[in-house]
């Protein structure tokens, strides 16, 4: 489907917007090059403790069990921006077929917002 790598190449966090530039890249869209230091990564099962938290911070009612599934079903399109360990930001990417696909659970964390990962 896509690259994390290939990615965290091409996608700032500031300007056109992180979850935007990774939407663009799941639908196969060209983006311009960038650099930056930030990560975009893939989430796991093993990382919903941590989506919880950033969840919790904007005050969503969303339980560890419901992280659990979404990141469970998004498969590859579960992603999230890292700053070292942490996790900031997070985007569950549900393809329906080639032409659609569902952006859910875009979330930054306060400590780290308005700085264009959740365009």
């Amino acid at each position: 489907m896509f690259d994390v790598e290939d990615i965290n190449h091409v996608c700032e966090p500031h300007s056109p917007g992180i979850m935007a530039c990774v939407a663009r890249r799941i639908a196969g869209t060209k983006t311009e090059m960038f650099s930056s230091g930030y990560g975009v990564q893939r989430l796991t099962v093993d990382d919903a403790p941590r989506c919880l938290e950033v969840s919790q911070a904007v005050g969503w009612t969303h339980d560890l069990s419901v992280w659990q599934q979404m990141i469970s079903l998004g498969g590859e399109g579960s992603l999230c921006v890292r700053v070292g360990d942490t996790i900031v930001a997070t985007n569950i990417a549900t393809m329906y077929g080639a032409n659609l696909a569902w952006l859910g659970l875009v979330i930054t964390h306060p400590d780290y917002q308005q700085r264009g990962y959740g365009k």
